[in-house]
């Protein structure tokens, strides 16, 4: 099926000033973690995590996400499409587009990641900037939710995502970040005190 441009953008909220309140407490912290969300998957699978590819190649990005890399629609884009399992459960599925432009230096490496997990790169590099981020809500009408639940065995009625931009190594890179209904309970340590030790899990 092909979708309009309209039906494949959601509507997007800045995370610091769009509306919060229909978003659901179990991932609201998860929205909002300003950190690597591959590390916070980890700390709370208590390391059960490991990544699988769907895909990885050239395709058009949408307006949305051109209009936030600054890219033109003759542009082509690298898009790596991955979901992030924590106990062999898909927790998070993640789209990240890169500009062919950008794909020059320390970028050029991202293209080798395989089933390594792309925030483990970004936030070894202490240079890795976070741009803007936005947060939406996803239906079955939306491109990203179609990719997203498109190896789930029962799809949720909406799901919820966010989209952010980082800075590495001098080029701009867009990563969405969707989350699933498996995806595990938050882990306290990321909201505790520099300096205090232990990692515990919100939730049952």
């Amino acid at each position: 099926m092909i979708l309009s441009s309209a039906s494949c953008e959601p509507a997007w909220h800045l995370l610091r000033t769009g509306p919060r309140s229909a978003i659901p407490g179990s991932v609201y912290p998860w929205l909002t973690d300003p950190g690597s969300l591959t590390q916070a998957l980890i700390d709370s699978s208590r390391g059960h995590f490991h990544v699988r590819v769907r895909h990885q190649g050239w395709q058009a990005a949408t307006p949305g996400e051109r209009c936030l890399l600054q890219i033109t629609r003759r542009e082509r884009t690298l898009v790596r499409l991955v979901h992030l399992y924590t106990h062999r459960r898909p927790a998070v599925f993640a789209r990240t587009v890169i500009p062919q432009h950008s794909l020059v230096g320390q970028v050029r490496g991202l293209r080798q990641l395989g089933q390594q997990p792309l925030g483990a790169a970004l936030f070894a590099d202490t240079a890795t900037r976070r741009g803007i981020c936005q947060f939406a809500r996803f239906t079955p009408r939306h491109l990203l939710y179609q990719q997203a639940c498109r190896h789930l065995r029962l799809a949720p009625a909406i799901i919820w995502g966010r989209r952010t931009v980082y800075h590495y190594a001098g080029q701009r890179l867009l990563v969405n970040e969707l989350f699933l209904p498996d995806l595990p309970d938050y882990p306290t340590c990321r909201n505790s005190l520099a300096g205090s030790t232990g990692c515990q899990v919100t939730g049952n």
